[in-house]
């Protein structure tokens, strides 16, 4: 290929629904500590990220994700949007605009979006790696011998890693499944300041199972998933709840406590990028290290 290629781990259609102006989003670095704003154009984006070189369709993840999956994450988010300009203060409501869409088609964007990651690209490398180093071990112990593998130098060819991830309807299909076992809620904020990440699936796994990031999903507890600046969905599961069987969500306004809660908490997942569409005008001081609760 003659030039890089700008390749999105966030898509830019979800980008905009939190920016602040035209194409220009506003965020806070975890890494250097700065409140800036960029274009959408130049964030959760890197050169080549799925181009697969050694393929007949280098651009094969690029258009999968951009023509199938990008499309419906489009419908859906606009879907969401007409919930905001319409929103029904019932503690337990059917929304008519979600019910085009079941939650089996939202589940399989949450699962693409948690799959397409840089973090969870590291995670699946590192596991596959810890593998075949076990089972390395496991045959040089079978044949009695001596030698253990302490360090095994491996190299993979990272986007075809992804591509057979992307490409698995079955993981995706299993994944889907696992969020279909939760509760659903919508989360509405009043003040239209819920935060997104440059890791938009926020999870947390139940405390009792070590799971590494890419298996984190199948263990889920709670998984946060933010449409917009008013609105972010919310599946749960544990010990006495049931999950809703039908389309129907669950409906909660949050206070100030609970808003700033669940934003510390995607603060804490982001790999580094956090945005605010109000450029953090409620957290404390307009800055969120002091929005902690």
């Amino acid at each position: 290929m003659a030039e890089n290629k700008k390749q999105h781990y966030v898509p830019q259609c979800y980008l905009r629904y939190f920016q602040f102006s035209k194409n220009e989003i506003y965020y806070f670095s975890k890494s250097s500590g700065l409140y800036t704003n960029k274009n959408i154009g130049s964030v959760c984006q890197i050169a080549d990220f799925y181009t697969l070189y050694n393929s007949s369709d280098p651009l094969l993840i690029e258009k999968l994700l951009d023509r199938k999956e990008e499309s419906m994450l489009g419908l859906i988010l606009d879907n969401a949007k007409k919930i905001v300009k319409t929103y029904n203060r019932s503690s337990n409501i059917t929304f008519a605009e979600f019910k085009k869409f079941r939650k089996d088609i939202i589940s399989r964007q949450i699962v693409i979006q948690y799959l397409r990651t840089p973090r969870y690209r590291e995670s699946k490398i590192k596991n596959d790696m810890l593998s075949i180093k076990y089972e390395i071990n496991q045959l040089l112990s079978s044949n009695k011998s001596n030698f253990k593998v302490t360090e095994i130098g491996l190299t993979c060819d990272e986007p075809e890693v992804h591509s057979s991830v992307i490409t698995s309807e079955e993981l995706i299909k299993n994944l889907t499944n696992e969020l279909l076992t939760g509760t659903w809620e919508l989360l509405y904020s009043l003040n239209a300041d819920i935060y997104t990440s440059d890791e938009p699936v926020c999870i947390e796994s139940f405390s009792n199972i070590p799971v590494s990031t890419c298996e984190t999903l199948e263990y889920f507890e709670n998984v946060y998933y933010p449409l917009n600046p008013n609105l972010a969905i919310h599946i749960y599961r544990g010990k006495g709840t049931t999950p809703d069987r039908n389309d129907s969500f669950q409906f909660k306004i949050l206070d100030d406590t609970e808003l700033k809660k669940l934003n510390l908490l995607i603060k804490q997942n982001a790999r580094d990028l956090v945005f605010s569409k109000s450029k953090f005008k409620y957290a404390d001081n307009g800055k969120i290290e002091d929005a902690e609760p």
